[in-house]
This record gives C-alpha cells, structure tokens and sequence, in this order.
C-alpha cells in the first residue's frame, strides 16, 4: 500500500546575501516513516528543515503539507499546523519554571477572569513530563538551573502532541545522555506506529543506521542522488545502487576527481536493508580504486545484508572494487570489463619503518581475507595474479577480463544486465516463499 505523502518540498532554493545555501531541493516526506537527513556542516539540512518548521522563509519554490499550499510565517503557525522542531541549539525561556517554558502561548487554558491558576498549570505540566517518562524534572522547577540536557527534554515535551504531524529533530541526540536518548527514541517510533513522520537530522553514522528508515544525503545545498533509483515490478521492488570512480573516504578527493563517498553509502545500505518498500539491491561497479578502509567498510555491510544482493561490475573494478564487486550473494562482470588486482599501495609521504610495512601487510591480508571467503578463487590464485610482475609493464599484479574473471573463481559469470536482474528477482522470489513458510 503506498504510504501518505504528508510534505512535498519541490524547487526549494535559499539565499543569505550572495551565499546561496539551497540549490533546488526536491523532496518528499510521508506518513509513517522516520526519515534521516545526513551531510557535512553547511550541507542545508537544518536550512530546509527549518523553512518547513516556519523558522525562516524560503527564497524560492514551493512547499505543500497535506496536499495544500504550505508557506507558514512563524514557528507558532507550524507547530499549530502539527509541524514541530527541536533544535540544535538550546531553545528555553530563561528566568521561568519548567511549567512556564512547556505551556508557553497556553496559559489562556488556565485562565478564568483574568487569573491564571498555577496549580492547574503546574499539575498538567507533571502529566507532560510524566507521559515521556521524565520523573526528575518537576514544573515548579527553574528552567535555569536545568543542565543543558534536561533543557533539551523540556524542549522535546513542550513539541509533542497529540496534534502533531511532523516531528522535526535536528543534531538533539549529541546533547542527551543515554537514558535521554532512549526516551527520545522511543517518543520517535511512537510516532512512527501513529502514522507521523520525524525527520531525523544527525551526524552519528550508529544513530542514523539505528533510528531511520530511510536517509537523504545533502551536499552543498543539494540532494545527492548517488545514482540510486528504486524500480518497482510485479516481481518486487529493486534498489539500483552505482559506485564509479574512486571510493572516497578519510581524505576529500580532489575536485576533478569522479568519487563515491562511503559516508554516504553506508547509511544508504542500512536503509535499504530495514524499508519494508525494497527486495533487493543491484550494485552496478566501474571503480577506479580509493581508499582501501572505506571500501572495506561498503563491502563489509553489503555482504551483511539479509536482503538479496547482486553485483554487476561494468568497465573496471580496480583494486577496492574487487571486495565490492564479490561482496553481494552473486557476481557477474560483462564480457569488456576488467578486474586489477595488486597489491595495497599508498601515495604521498610514507616513512620507511618495519611497522609501516606490518601495516601494509596486515591491510591487505583483510583484502585476500574477505576477497577469498567472498569468492570461489583460492588465496594462493589471488596471491600468485596480486604479485605478478609479467603482466602490467609498469606494475606489479593482473588485469583479469570478463572470461577470465569468472574461469579464476574471483567472479560467478559472464552476464549483462538483463542476467543480473533475473538472478535478483530469483533471490527474491526464493525469499518471499521462505517467509511466508
């Protein structure tokens, strides 16, 4: 069943002077998920955010929220709309009591004849608290005398309601213990369960893995595509999933250089492996190398996956793309493309001490490690094409092509596209009717 599109975010550009902060973001937000935005600091996370929560106003584009024209002028008008949002930076009333900053714009409710009774506000300032669980923040409490913490569970209290529709969190978890994590992630899948949607802004790889369902990458003020689509068939739904170019990790590639980067993927595959709306996940590979941990990491979480998994290598699969390439259930490369193997190498300054050479040693035994267990190719074979020094003129290791990829054991087949969607949808199929046995 498709799920309720509950925010559209079409176009949506920002500006702050001759800064342009959003570059035509498209976006959609439904019923029922819990959807992560991660990026680097400046990326536009909490600028998109925070026009849809009525923060600030966009410069242009246009937003609708439950199917009508969304342009709200102030936090007020939002969080009345049902749209609320914690921020990253502390957001109290000082100088008032708990009870004052949860029911701040409310105390009409409390009034008869021109008289608030700060003892009906205060008992339903205990229940607030109470609802989430809280029992050591009290109402009659000074919001100044609160860590930085407990101010940030007064926010998430004052937020929440019942009348809530969208529940915006950005960057809050850095701030909270774990007892005051744990009470936030339970309030977010509660809301998940009630049919509300939580967008979930965070730059904890562990959180975003554990909490999201899925997870939209910004870069620079733009969605970052990572030429994935999701393709949707009588025979199931299929993630498409492209890794070309180098695989960026620690260190930024250059400008001119095509990259991957594994900050984005990895996020990406957890949440391919949790949607309820994905099958299966089709990786097609033309790499030219990167860094070997990052790599190793990608490759580490595909071959985890309880999902189907098939890979296509296209073009080449350079070094690090050869643990990406063997990672997935099944393996094919077309006939033209090539697999390098040789061994790790390092540019830039290296000191030359045994413990450097430990380390190599050490990175690219995990390389034959996994490549082997991965694989059908034996670790001597592996060793024998990574070592050679008759086969590249200036190089040491082998180029293996399509046929004599697969003849080696490093790849299952020979296959084109139409052979790595067949064996996917076989998978799947195979899934389906183990699950419903």
């Amino acid at each position: 069943m498709e799920k309720e599109l509950l925010i559209e975010v079409k176009n949506m550009t920002k500006f702050f002077g001759p800064t342009q902060a959003l570059k035509g973001v498209d976006m959609r937000f439904y019923r029922g998920e819990i959807r992560g935005l991660i990026g680097e600091n400046g990326s536009g996370k909490s600028t998109v955010t925070s026009i849809i929560a009525g923060m600030q106003a966009a410069s242009g584009g246009t937003m609708t929220y439950k199917g009508q024209s969304w342009k709200p002028e102030n936090m007020v008008e939002a969080q009345k709309a049902g749209i609320s949002m914690v921020l990253q930076e502390a957001n109290t009333i000082p100088d008032c009591t708990v009870a004052e900053n949860l029911l701040a714009g409310r105390f009409d409710e409390f009034s008869k004849f021109g008289f608030v009774s700060m003892k009906k506000a205060n008992a339903e300032a205990e229940k607030m608290l109470l609802s989430f669980g809280i029992t050591n923040i009290h109402a009659k409490d000074s919001i100044n005398k609160l860590t930085f913490e407990d101010r940030k569970l007064i926010e998430i209290v004052r937020c929440v309601s019942d009348e809530t529709e969208v529940f915006v969190v950005d960057e809050t978890t850095t701030a909270l213990s774990l007892e005051g994590r744990q009470i936030l992630y339970k309030l977010i899948h509660e809301l998940k369960e009630k049919g509300k949607c939580v967008i979930f802004i965070s730059h904890d790889m562990a959180v975003i893995e554990r909490v999201c369902h899925r997870v939209a990458v910004m870069y620079l003020g733009q969605i970052v595509e990572l030429g994935s689509d999701i393709t949707k068939s009588s025979k199931g739904s299929i993630y498409t999933l492209t890794i070309i170019g180098q695989v960026e990790g620690h260190m930024i590639a250059p400008e001119t250089v095509k990259t991957t980067k594994y900050e984005h993927v990895l996020p990406l595959l957890a949440g391919i492996e949790e949607s309820d709306d994905v099958d299966g996940l089709l990786l097609l590979l033309n790499t030219v190398g990167g860094d070997i941990e990052a790599g190793l990491a990608i490759a580490e979480l595909i071959a985890g996956m309880k999902k189907p998994t098939v890979s296509l290598v296209l073009g080449g699969g350079h070094s690090i793309g050869i643990p990406l390439a063997v990672s997935a259930r099944k393996s094919l490369i077309v006939p033209t493309a090539s697999m390098t193997v040789h061994p790790v190498r390092m540019t830039g300054l290296v000191v030359g001490a045994p413990q450097t050479y430990q380390y190599f040693n050490q990175i690219q035994d995990q390389i034959v490690n996994f490549v082997t267990k991965n694989s059908h190719i034996s670790r001597e074979d592996f060793l024998r094409y990574m070592m050679a020094t008759d086969e590249i003129a200036t190089d040491v290791g082998t180029v293996l092509y399509g046929e004599e990829a697969v003849s080696s054991g490093l790849m299952d087949a020979i296959g084109s596209l139409s052979d790595a969607l067949n064996l996917l949808h076989r998978q799947i199929d195979r899934q389906k009717k183990r699950g419903r046995g």
